[in-house]
């Protein structure tokens, strides 16, 4: 039996406005998150943590979900993306998603087509709505600013890694608010471990520090 693998569904979003800026899955998040603010990213992606380093700033990591499944997580980060964009969330993915499954895997193009299917004609909720639109208000840009933008951007040398940049990048994504704190410590709670949960979580830990100790030598 395939073993299950914990897969975090999450959001980079923008520290001023907390605006959606990216989709994304990992099984260790938090790694990822650090790999963005490095630049190991995609270049639409990369050009805004740019942009947000010049200014002393970086992404504020949001988990959303996490799921035992990492086909479910591919499919969500795909329809996430995908529906985000349809709303008008000026998202820095440069691929619809799909992109961090298992080597060899694609979702295929019937896979994308039975899930748009599936989603025509969703009614998203008023509270939903609005909280998109706060989140979003005031921040189109025509294709002639974000030209002129990425223009302007050519040719520059990479962010400063200040000490202040250091340590705003040392607190991104670890402060949660205490209602947030309650809502996971519930989650946690009520979660149950069985066997086969427990021994796919200690081989990817007993995984991660081993290529911890190969890249230390």
């Amino acid at each position: 039996m395939k073993k299950s693998v914990l897969t975090s569904v999450y959001f980079l979003r923008d520290p001023e406005t907390k605006e959606i800026r990216y989709v994304g899955i990992s099984a260790r998040p938090n790694y990822r998150f650090k790999c963005h603010v490095r630049g190991l990213t995609g270049p639409h992606t990369r050009a805004w943590v740019n942009s947000l380093a010049f200014r002393g700033l970086c992404p504020i990591l949001d988990i959303e979900c996490v799921l035992m499944n990492r086909g479910y997580a591919i499919l969500l980060e795909v329809l996430l993306i995908e529906l985000l964009s349809r709303m008008g969330v000026r998202l820095t993915n440069h691929t619809p998603g799909g992109d961090g499954q298992s080597p060899g895997y694609r979702v295929s193009a019937e896979t994308r087509q039975r899930m748009r299917d599936s989603h025509k004609g969703t009614v998203i909720s008023e509270e939903t709505r609005k909280k998109l639109s706060i989140a979003n208000r005031g921040q189109l840009r025509s294709s002639e600013t974000r030209a002129r933008i990425s223009a302007s951007k050519l040719g520059k040398p990479a962010a400063p890694r200040t000490p202040e940049w250091r340590a705003a990048l040392s607190e991104c994504g670890k402060k949660w608010s205490s209602e947030r704190r309650e809502k996971q410590a519930k989650k946690n709670r009520e979660r149950v471990w069985t066997d086969e949960m427990r021994a796919a979580h200690s081989a990817s830990q007993k995984r991660r520090y081993q290529r911890e100790r190969e890249s230390s030598v």
